[in-house]
């Protein structure tokens, strides 16, 4: 904004809108957060300059350790320019506070115009014959300099804020300290030939979606039984290895977005003997069509992670081969005992078992039926056997009249 601009609107415009808000404490606090930020930057590069020091001095040689110092080369000179320059922000911040503190000061406060303007209404209504004339030109001449006042601090103010503000140096993205066209960053993504094979193999096998547990009430049922029998959980002795896989040994595995990269999880052949995988394929059943596209999905995934791994990390064969035959195998039992589920209920063994589990005196009563996960089966209606009629009576005999001859 320009100095007309300031002097169009009077003092208590500018006075109201100046003392309002939170005052300069803000500023001060972005000043604060930004010189700390400077202090760290400058003490991570201390420690980068150590660790190179270190390097240079001979506790690496040859040409891997030269390519080290290298490398962090750019990245140190940007943690020593972003310490600069946060600093330059901090000071920049403290430069518009106290910009504000003395706009504050010099800006003619709401007090000052409303006494003005309240001995300017007394010496008018009180100017009996002119006598207040000279006093009236005095009052308004200070008033005018209020408003001159007013307009050439915010004109001040403004002007500070601003070159301040344009001076601020623009933030740049920390540089990469290993090169993306390296070898180790190229592999991970697949080439071409590998995605369209992976694409037409996986496009032959439309996934289903999968069956919702929450519209199979034996889900939860088997889940309350095993809760109620203490079988919540297994002793998994391969669970510090797996975690090694997921964690520091994910180099071992195809990278993700490549089919068996989840191998860390699903290789465990323990982890289909979970509570609540055995409650899912007890309970869940899968159509033929369904069982068809799961299961050959997962046999070309795993395929696929094999190819991968034989390609590209042939030394990882001896974990990726074993680790996808288990999940081969548990899918498959899985998918295999969830299909003869839906073969059971789709044909006349569910009418036949219902109606032996309800005539029954052993299963009969629907808490132990719901104890061996069967309380589905108990609410099912037994098979409406047709009435046995009782033998018809034989019609009556005709008598027999004897004829005497005569």
């Amino acid at each position: 904004m320009t100095a007309p601009i300031w002097l169009a609107s009077p003092p208590e415009v500018w006075s109201a809108l100046l003392s309002s808000g939170p005052g300069p404490a803000p500023l001060l606090a972005a000043a604060g957060a930004w010189t700390s930020l400077s202090t760290e930057y400058a003490e991570t590069a201390d420690e980068l300059t150590a660790l190179l020091g270190s390097v240079q001095a001979g506790a690496w040689e040859g040409p891997t350790a030269e390519s080290y110092l290298a490398a962090h080369a750019p990245y140190l000179a940007w943690l020593l320019q972003q310490s600069a320059e946060s600093a330059a922000r901090a000071a920049q911040h403290e430069t518009v506070a106290s910009a504000y503190t003395a706009a504050v000061a010099g800006m003619p406060t709401l007090a000052e115009l409303g006494a003005n303007h309240a001995t300017h209404a007394t010496l008018v209504g009180t100017n009996f014959f002119g006598i207040n004339t000279i006093p009236i030109a005095l009052n308004e001449a200070d008033y005018v300099r209020m408003w001159i006042q007013a307009a050439t601090v915010m004109s001040g103010y403004d002007g500070v804020a601003t070159t301040t503000l344009s001076a601020a140096p623009d933030s740049t993205a920390a540089p990469t300290i290993m090169k993306a066209d390296t070898t180790e960053s190229s592999s991970s993504q697949p080439p071409t030939w590998f995605e369209d094979l992976q694409k037409y193999l996986e496009g032959l096998f439309p996934q289903p979606s999968y069956p919702d547990t929450g519209d199979f009430p034996l889900y939860q049922e088997l889940l309350d039984f095993f809760d109620k029998i203490g079988f919540t959980d297994i002793t998994d002795p391969f669970q510090g290895f797996f975690n090694w896989l997921n964690g520091a040994g994910a180099s071992w595995l195809p990278p993700p977005g490549v089919p068996g990269s989840w191998l860390g999880w699903t290789g465990n052949p323990l982890s289909y003997l979970n509570p609540a995988n055995i409650a899912y394929i007890l309970s869940v059943p899968l159509d033929p069509g369904s069982f068809a596209a799961f299961t050959s999905m997962v046999i070309v995934d795993d395929m696929l992670a094999i190819l991968y791994t034989a390609v590209f990390n042939p030394q990882a064969l001896v974990l990726v081969v074993p680790l996808a035959t288990v999940e081969m195998i548990g899918s498959t039992i899985g998918n295999t005992v969830q299909l003869l589920h839906y073969l059971i209920q789709q044909t006349v063994l569910v009418p036949v078992i219902a109606a032996l589990a309800a005539s029954s005196t052993l299963l009969a009563p629907p808490a132990l039926l719901g104890g061996f996960g069967l309380a589905a089966l108990a609410k099912l209606a037994p098979a409406a056997v047709a009435p046995v009629l009782p033998p018809a009576a034989p019609p009556p005999a005709t008598p027999v009249v004897l004829t005497l001859p005569t």
